[in-house]
């Protein structure tokens, strides 16, 4: 079905333009989805005759309807396929040309990772495609002074360049140097030319995302941590307000408000920052003029028009070909150059379908004909710029693979200007079946990961490149593609998102596969008979630390408000049969309502409840067989029903310092967070479980060390282990970290007996450290300086961290906390060469921050908490361009 799904692309028809073939996809698409629940509900009273006589004595009348019900669909298939051919000769009658090449789906074999190149919707580089005129024009408004403080806007319609331009100006009035996107290359040191000399214009600077529904404490929240106002969010807004005036007062400050949708948002805002005559300046960005003018009637909106045909050609080339590649695409004979200045053009300026198009046709033959249907299928007939760069993403998304399709329609479930966690995302699209098996043993988290790599190429989401990891775990997307997502969900009756601010209509929601909830507090949800419902996910606004990234700079972290309470009957989960993926994590759910629910949960495959706050498992009666993921982390439930440890499905399992009665079932696992062991049996049976790939386990006291050991030595595809005990053998790590597959390592406990040389005790493969309360001397946490592939080390409650010449060559993250007698460390000359990220947490008495600024070239973010700023400290982070983060608590 899936490929038939894909059929009216393989002969070259735009959907988009020809409403009869539009009618027949989504006939296509609903006799495929009514196919998809006569199988389910066969295989639901199947499971239903093992646990009841009466459905037995049925079974003739349920077969007799079953079989009417399959010869229906087989009807409609046939009948799909007529209409199918009659219009395809009519397609040709009327020089569609339905025979000639299309556009073929992108091979399902993917090619190896190491090979993508990741793109950005960001152009990038200050210097190329057209913005050095806008980014001068802007720079000398903010540095100009003023006899008051300053609006500066810059309008625009979606996907012109408005956020990119704004934070390349940002980055250039705070000192920071833009780094091109092309290269893929490392951020510039401090010691390369012209990064060292530039030094902030203001004395405080902050960067607010604020999109279509904006809480104004929220706002307030971020502001406060990137200015170092420290503010008490718990007091009413207008004291709030009036604190931040009086922080501002006397300095000169630069305050971004990107992607303002209403003047109420910047009324909200407006009093907490000071009309002052040194030069303090304002820059938004926002699709409306009216806004523009509303803010600063004085100050005239700086509008941002397309680029020019040239620039637009050359942006389009970058991304269809790598940088090094360039001079080839020059070389193209000019009829091929013709059509990709024709491609190029009919972007209209705008650098985000550019960006998206050239990603389309970098994974493409550079071959005529290829470009020429592609051109062929970009026929529009209306003038919007903005419908126009819609049609374009559409264009991408509608050359992906059916099963890659719905993977993207899962983008529009997360919240405007939220980072996915790329862990959480694949487990969600395996747990809705989205990921199809491959042949042999890989499995389907490798292929989701394929997916996500895809989807990145296709410039239809963006890594978060955090320059303190080695790699993204976290993808965002752009607010017009998520868009995309939330409208080809609903066209398609995949996903139906609903709006923070819009009325809920039950029967509108009711043929949607997915589900998506965003509670408001006036909110009440009767989700009672949804039988069609395949996943229901409730995003609130979670707490966590979110991070801020301008352009290609990670500027901030900060905690956003929440809003938790969801009102719903969740007895209706007896109405949702099929129901796949049930994801609530951050909402607060009373337990009398989740006191004893009974169903027979079989297709159920990803259940989160974290961070829920329950005391008591809710579906202890029901039965999950099909079961894959679990988490009830940050929860107080103390039980599970046996049944759990009986799934042979489970994959990952997240609990919360619970202990099994028995894990020799769970053969398929490959996460294992949160267990306690203490008897000997647990230990043992860890032996059965091996592919994990990702174990932390808490010890209880007792002896039973040889038998742990005697297992974890044979998980031989663990690749993060963390272990926690009061005492831990050394024996346990000599066994572990010798795991060639081992990167990340956590241990929590006095090591005992102590061991000499702790490098010995490791692989040279390992990249990540923990240590907490180990009480290891300063000689032996000395030899971890010579691992060479070690990329972050955390120390919490530990001894001092000697920094002897040339050591921890490719540390990129190092934090300490809790050392409350800790007032200095000796670094050596060539120290840290790499450090990007310093962390002190509560380590009241140390003193040698100023030490580590000094002697690291490379450091980009210092962040203490529960730590005393001194103005040393600053004035030496704003000289070497480091941002800080600080944080009371």
């Amino acid at each position: 079905m899936g490929d038939a799904r894909e059929l009216p692309q393989g002969h070259g028809m735009d959907l988009r333009q020809d409403a009869t073939a539009r009618r027949w996809l989504n006939s296509l698409r609903d006799v495929a989805y009514d196919a998809e629940d006569l199988i389910e509900s066969a295989v639901l009273q199947q499971q239903g005759d093992r646990y009841s006589a009466v459905n037995s004595v049925l079974h003739p009348i349920s077969r007799y309807r079953f079989a009417q019900k399959v010869e229906e669909i087989k009807s409609r298939i046939r009948d799909m396929v007529d209409r199918r051919t009659s219009y395809a000769a009519m397609a040709r009658e009327l020089g569609h040309g339905a025979g000639e090449t299309s556009i073929s789906p992108i091979s399902r074999h993917f090619v190896s990772c190491s090979r993508w190149r990741s793109s950005s919707y960001h152009i990038g580089n200050n210097t190329i495609f057209g913005l050095e005129q806008d980014t001068d024009m802007i720079m000398e408004r903010l540095l100009q002074p003023t006899e008051h403080r300053e609006v500066i806007v810059i309008v625009g319609m979606g996907g012109i360049g408005k956020t990119t331009l704004a934070s390349l100006v940002f980055n250039k009035a705070r000192g920071v140097e833009e780094r091109n996107t092309w290269s893929g290359q490392a951020p510039p040191k401090a010691t390369d030319p012209g990064s060292s000399s530039k030094r902030s214009h203001f004395d405080v600077c902050a960067w607010v995302p604020v999109g279509q529904d904006p809480d104004t404490l929220h706002l307030f929240s971020t502001i406060s941590i990137q200015i170092g106002a420290n503010l008490d969010l718990s007091r009413d807004v207008a004291e709030i307000k009036h604190h931040m005036f009086t922080f501002l007062l006397d300095k000169r400050y630069l305050i971004v408000l990107d992607d303002v949708w209403r003047e109420e948002t910047w009324h909200e805002l407006v009093d907490a920052f000071p009309m002052s005559t040194n030069g303090s300046k304002i820059l938004m960005t926002t699709r409306s003029k009216l806004i523009a003018i509303s803010a600063d009637p004085a100050s005239y909106p700086h509008e941002l028009n397309p680029l020019s045909d040239e620039v637009s050609f050359h942006l389009f080339l970058s991304k269809v070909f790598p940088m090094s590649n360039l001079n080839q695409a020059m070389s193209y004979p000019p009829l091929m150059e013709d059509l990709g200045r024709q491609l190029s053009k009919k972007c209209g300026g705008l650098p985000l379908a550019l960006v998206v198009l050239g990603g389309l046709l970098s994974a493409k033959e550079k071959k005529h004909d290829v470009w020429s249907s592609i051109l062929n299928s970009m026929n529009w007939n209306d003038n919007e710029a903005e419908k126009q760069c819609l049609k374009i993403l559409a264009l991408s998304y509608d050359d992906l693979p059916y099963r890659m399709k719905l993977c993207f329609l899962y983008l529009g479930a997360f919240r405007e200007e939220s980072e996915i966690s790329i862990s959480k995302l694949t487990k969600l699209w395996i747990g809705d079946d989205l990921i199809p098996q491959q042949s042999g043993r890989r499995r389907k988290e490798d292929t989701a990961t394929d997916y996500l790599n895809e989807l990145i190429q296709r410039c239809l989401m963006q890594p978060v490149l955090l320059k303190h990891k080695q790699r993204s775990t976290r993808v965002r997307v752009h607010a017009l593609l998520r868009e995309l997502a939330i409208s080809e969900g609903r066209e398609n009756r995949f996903l139906y998102c609903e709006y923070s601010n819009q009325a809920v209509s039950e029967m509108e929601m009711k043929p949607y596969r997915c589900l998506v909830l965003h509670p408001g507090p006036d909110k009440r949800y009767n989700l009672h008979d949804f039988e069609k419902m395949r996943a229901l996910l409730i995003v609130p606004r979670t707490t966590g630390t979110q991070t801020i990234c301008v352009g290609h700079q990670v500027i901030r972290s900060f905690f956003p408000l929440i809003f938790r309470w969801c009102r719903i009957n969740w007895q209706t989960v007896w109405s949702m049969p099929y129901i796949r993926v049930i994801e609530v994590e951050g909402l607060m759910m009373p337990t009398d309502a989740l006191r004893s629910i009974q169903s027979s949960l079989i297709h159920l495959r990803y259940l989160c409840l974290r961070n829920t706050q329950l005391v008591a498992f809710p579906f202890n009666e029901s039965k999950f067989p099909s079961l894959q993921t679990l988490d009830i982390r940050e929860t107080s439930v103390k039980k599970l029903p046996d049944t759990i440890w009986a799934l042979k499905t489970l994959r990952h399992l997240y609990l919360n310092g619970m202990e099994p009665p028995s894990i020799r079932c769970l053969t398929n696992l490959q996460t294992f967070c949160g267990v306690l062991v203490s008897n000997d049996q647990i230990a043992m049976e860890f032996l059965t479980l091996k592919d994990l790939r990702k174990l932390q386990i808490e010890l209880k006291a007792w002896n039973g060390y040889p038998l742990l050991v005697k297992s974890l030595k044979l998980l031989l595809a663990l690749t993060s282990f963390k272990l926690s005990s009061t005492e831990i053998s050394s024996e346990v790590i000599n066994k572990i970290a010798h795991h060639s597959p081992l990167r990340k390592l956590h241990l929590q406990g006095m090591l005992h007996p102590p061991v000499l040389t702790l490098s010995e005790y490791f692989s040279d493969y390992i990249t990540s450290i923990t240590l907490s309360a180990s009480r290891i001397g300063t000689d032996q946490l000395k030899t971890l300086g010579s691992l060479t592939c070690l990329w972050e080390l955390k120390l919490k409650d530990d001894a001092l961290l000697p920094c002897p010449q040339h050591s921890f060559p490719q540390l990129g993250y190092l934090k300490i906390s809790s050392l409350t007698n800790l007032e200095a460390f000796r670094i050596e000359r060539g120290a840290f060469s790499n450090l990007v990220r310093f962390s002190v947490h509560y380590c009241s008495k140390f003193r040698s921050i100023i030490d580590v600024l000094e002697h690291t070239t490379s450091l980009q973010v210092l962040k203490l908490k529960g730590m005393e700023l001194l103005p040393d400290i600053t004035d030496s982070c704003r000289n070497k361009n480091v941002s800080v983060i600080t944080m009371a608590y």
